[in-house]
């Protein structure tokens, strides 16, 4: 019969307004990375960020405000990324050398990403002559900070930790982005500063024996 779903046949299930409104906005946000991360902050526009998504105008502005709010949305979604790896290499490994190859392979990839790194520093500038920017991107990196706590308490030897959880949050978040600006003005600063200061932070050395917590 004209219109009946074949048998075997899956129907259509249509999306919601919202599953498209979210699907469209991390289309922008994807074209969006690409252009930031090869042209800079300032040297993207939203018309180039509208013609790579392949949408009108509208469609952007109605799920982004501003380049900056745009620009917050990628480098939110690569601190996500960022910490779900972090979180992988504490918990990839019970053995010291195991867990020390890879802090540093996360070191090496992260922190020496000088696109990513430029895009929040070039952020941060932009930030000191805009007090909203300055305080959403305030907003933005307390919540990256409860990121890492939440991803420390899921580690197994948490009582080994040297500092209270929000501190360590902090601390390994401070010494990240201190030593990813070292990199990006110096390719050459070696990672095993953040490695090894991690390990310690963390009451995990990365080799040796594991202090007693008591």
């Amino acid at each position: 019969m004209f219109g009946s779903v074949s048998e075997g046949a899956v129907p259509e299930v249509r999306k919601t307004r919202r599953e498209r409104q979210a699907e469209t906005r991390q289309q922008v946000v994807t074209a969006a990375r690409e252009l930031f991360l090869t042209r800079g902050y300032h040297g993207t526009t939203l018309s180039a960020v509208v013609e790579a998504a392949g949408f009108t105008k509208g469609a952007v502005y109605s799920n982004f405000a501003s380049k900056a709010e745009l620009a917050l949305a990628v480098v939110e979604e690569i601190e996500r990324e960022n910490v779900e790896k972090l979180a992988g290499a504490f918990q990839g490994a019970s053995d010291p050398a195991e867990r020390a190859k890879l802090l540093t392979l996360w070191g090496e990839t992260i922190l020496s990403d000088t696109a990513a790194l430029r895009l929040r520093a070039e952020l941060s500038f932009a930030a000191m002559d805009d007090p909203a920017l300055a305080e959403t991107i305030r907003h933005k990196s307390r919540n990256v900070r409860a990121s890492v706590a939440a991803m420390l308490r899921g580690i197994d030897h948490s009582e080994r930790f040297q500092l209270d959880v929000p501190v360590l949050a902090d601390a390994l978040t401070a010494l990240a982005n201190g030593v990813g600006m070292q990199r990006l003005g110096d390719p050459d600063f070696d990672v095993q500063a953040f490695v090894l200061a991690a390990g310690v932070l963390t009451g995990m050395p990365l080799s040796g024996e594991v202090p007693d917590a008591s």
